[in-house]
């Protein structure tokens, strides 16, 4: 940090840990976390989420679990932000099943999941050819008090094209106007 000039503090080494994971220096990033305690920075939930995000982006799965474990030995709370890069992984590696696991455990340990959250478990049942079931998670989320946003429909939509259903398609397009939710890309 001292060849950064940047001060010693929890912020200053958050922004440096993300930009050298942001730009692949994992061994630099190591580095830094392996210096943090002589440093006197003491971790918290973003440098946990950069860690974990560190190790998904390295394709290691069991890696990022161990420090996700760690965060909550250590008594530090997860964020939204904690969960959803875990759940967005194990959605795009097809492990849909675990992804729900870690959204129910999310839910258990009092954490309200977001519009997004919904999103990566829709986008991952939407991979599986589950459309309907993806779809389901949208009634789902309204009963539990989440509002419905864009990338919802974003992801139902994203689904729909691809397989070539205009009418389904069409169908989401008008629901969409109901509720007052505008396309963020424009539709002639």
């Amino acid at each position: 940090m001292g060849s950064f000039n940047c001060t010693h503090s929890v912020q200053s080494f958050n922004v440096l840990l993300n930009v050298l994971v942001e730009n692949g220096r994992f061994d630099d990033a190591n580095e830094m976390l392996r210096n943090c305690s002589k440093m006197g920075i003491w971790l918290n939930v973003v440098s946990f989420n950069i860690i974990i995000k560190m190790w998904l982006e390295k394709d290691d799965w069991g890696m990022a679990r161990r420090v996700f474990d760690e965060m909550l030995e250590r008594e530090v709370e997860p964020t939204m932000v904690t969960y959803n890069c875990q759940i967005g992984f194990l959605c795009k590696k097809g492990d849909v099943k675990g992804a729900k696991s870690l959204f129910q455990d999310m839910v258990r340990k009092g954490k309200k999941p977001n519009a997004v959250s919904y999103a990566l478990l829709m986008e991952g049942l939407s991979s599986l050819g589950k459309y309907k079931e993806a779809k389901k998670l949208m009634f789902d989320m309204e009963y539990q008090g989440c509002k419905l946003k864009i990338v919802n429909y974003g992801v139902l939509m994203t689904d729909l094209l691809k397989r070539g259903d205009i009418g389904e398609a069409n169908s989401l397009l008008v629901e969409m106007k109901k509720r007052h939710i505008k396309p963020d890309v424009p539709f002639s």
